[in-house]
């Protein structure tokens, strides 16, 4: 299940290196990372990023958000991540881009 809170503006670089805000949520609301709060991101290309999160953030273009929900099988399995995760937990995630480069840009995008 994936919900698009905003498609974004400019298409994202062909093979590009994104930056990512990450919210990790169970889903009776209890937040697990919360980066935006933390004023971090994830840098990498799009393509090494887990599938799940790929093929989400691949639905948006540059400055796009999508919240998605995985299921067990696709985030933390049975052994969950003790003590905030419990085992066979829904993750609930919502991603952020908040700014994409291009592969020429990535030697020093900061």
């Amino acid at each position: 299940w994936y919900h698009i809170d905003y498609i974004g503006d400019s298409p994202l670089p062909k093979n590009g290196t994104l930056d990512v805000v990450v919210k990790e949520s169970l889903t009776n609301g209890d937040v697990i990372t919360d980066m935006d709060a933390k004023g971090t991101v994830l840098t990498q290309p799009l393509a090494d990023y887990p599938p799940v999160f790929k093929e989400a953030l691949s639905k948006l273009r540059n400055h796009g958000s999508i919240t998605i929900v995985v299921p067990p099988e696709l985030a933390y399995k049975d052994k969950g991540m003790p003590p905030k995760i419990p085992p066979n937990a829904t993750m609930v995630y919502t991603l952020r881009i908040s700014e994409s480069y291009s592969d020429k840009d990535t030697v020093n995008p900061h």
